[in-house]
Formats: C-alpha cells, sequence, structure tokens
C-alpha cells in the first residue's frame, strides 16, 4: 500500500521543482543551496514525525471510534506533530541565519522543508487503513493543504524575526498550521465535503493573503 501511494509524492517533487525554477529566474539561483538543504531535511524528518506518531498510536489513543478521538487524531497526530516538527527544523538550521530576516524567507523555508516532509509523510498517511477508502479528491488535496500550513507557518516564523514577541508569532503560525492540516484530516475521517470545501477554499485565500503581504513587504525591503 505505500509503494502503492508513493505516486501521490509526485507532486511534491513538482512543486519543488517549479518553485526552484522561478527563483532561478527571478534571482539567478542566488541563495538557493540552503533550501536544497531545507528540503532533504525536511525528507528526514519524516522519522520523528514517524516516530511520535507510532507511539501515540502504540499507545491506543489513535482508534477513531468517536467524535473526541477524531479530533485528537486531526488536530494533534496529524495536525499538531508535523507542523512541530517542521517548526523544530526551521529553529533549529535556518532561523538564525542572516539570509532568514523576512515573511518571504520564512514561507520559502517551511514549504521547502514541508514539500520534503512530505515525500514520505504523505504515502505514509495515506497508507493507513482509515484513510485507504476516500476518494481519490480528497487524497490528491493532502499535498495543497500542508503547503497552506506550510506558508501560514512560514509567514508567522519570518514575522517573529522583523518583531520582538517572538514566541507569540511562532505560536500563533504553529497553531494556524496545526489547525489548517488538523481541518482537513477531521473533514476527511468524517467525508465532510462541504466542511472540506469551504475550510479550503478560507484556507487558500488566506494563504494568497499571506503570500501577497511577504512579497510586498520583500520589495519594500529591496527598496530600502
Amino acid at each position: 500500500m505505500f509503494l502503492h501511494n508513493l505516486v501521490f509524492s509526485v507532486p511534491a517533487l513538482i512543486a519543488v521543482g517549479l518553485i526552484t525554477l522561478y527563483l532561478n529566474y527571478k534571482y539567478s539561483g542566488v541563495g538557493l543551496k540552503p533550501l536544497f538543504m531545507a528540503f532533504f531535511l525536511g525528507v528526514f524528518s519524516v522519522v520523528p514525525v514517524f516516530i511520535i506518531q507510532y507511539l501515540i498510536e502504540a499507545a491506543g489513543f489513535v482508534l477513531v471510534t468517536s467524535l473526541k478521538r477524531m479530533l485528537f487524531y486531526s488536530f494533534f497526530v496529524e495536525g499538531f506533530v508535523p507542523q512541530i516538527v517542521v517548526l523544530s527544523v526551521l529553529m533549529s538550521f535556518f532561523y538564525r541565519q542572516a539570509k532568514f530576516r523576512t515573511t518571504a524567507d520564512g514561507i520559502l523555508y517551511s514549504l521547502y522543508i514541508t514539500l520534503g516532509l512530505s515525500v514520505f509523510l504523505i504515502p505514509l498517511t495515506l497508507s493507513q487503513e482509515v484513510f485507504s477508502k476516500h476518494e481519490l479528491l480528497f487524497q490528491l488535496a493532502y499535498l495543497p493543504c500542508l503547503m497552506v500550513s506550510a506558508i501560514a507557518l512560514g509567514f508567522f516564523s519570518g514575522l517573529s524575526r522583523q518583531r520582538k514577541n517572538t514566541f507569540v508569532d511562532l505560536m500563533t503560525g504553529l497553531m494556524a498550521a496545526s489547525f489548517f492540516q488538523g481541518l482537513y484530516i477531521f473533514c476527511m475521517l468524517t467525508n465532510e465535503t462541504m466542511l472540506w470545501i469551504i475550510s479550503g477554499l478560507a484556507s487558500a485565500v488566506i494563504s494568497l493573503l499571506f503570500i501577497y503581504k511577504a512579497v510586498t513587504n520583500h520589495k519594500s525591503e529591496q527598496k530600502i
């Protein structure tokens, strides 16, 4: 089942390729090496995510037999755990670098880490029995949802570099990213198609606003 679901990793690799091509065209490849490092660290970060999720599962906390269990599984196991790992990688390897200064930087690093993580996280998650019978559309939406979460996490991580209330900004990004991801998983578990469509559109609009704000701030800084 895992090998069969590896096909859902292909869009992540395509996304990395397209973003890299754009950055290479826009900035002549300057500063891309740290982003490649972020991607590969993201690939390996699936290990702590898998270990944490396995331990929680072994403790018997992920049986989706009730609404409370579904909420815990959606927003903590599948929402919070991957996002805290992404934030940990971001903070450990890139946050204090001189090139990490703006919300645009935060979004890019968070995206590359998340896309790396998704290479194995998506097939591992979809290989679970609880997700095996869901419609293809739900499964294809996994990567866009992860990217929306990455944009929220990256935006507030970058924002924290520009302001003094670092902890508040980081926790805001973490909670927002965990919520977006958890809501998607919850909609999958409950087959709430309408809620998924509405929340997905709202999340997409919010992420576009984050990108617009980040690009605007980046252009403003370049003019200074």
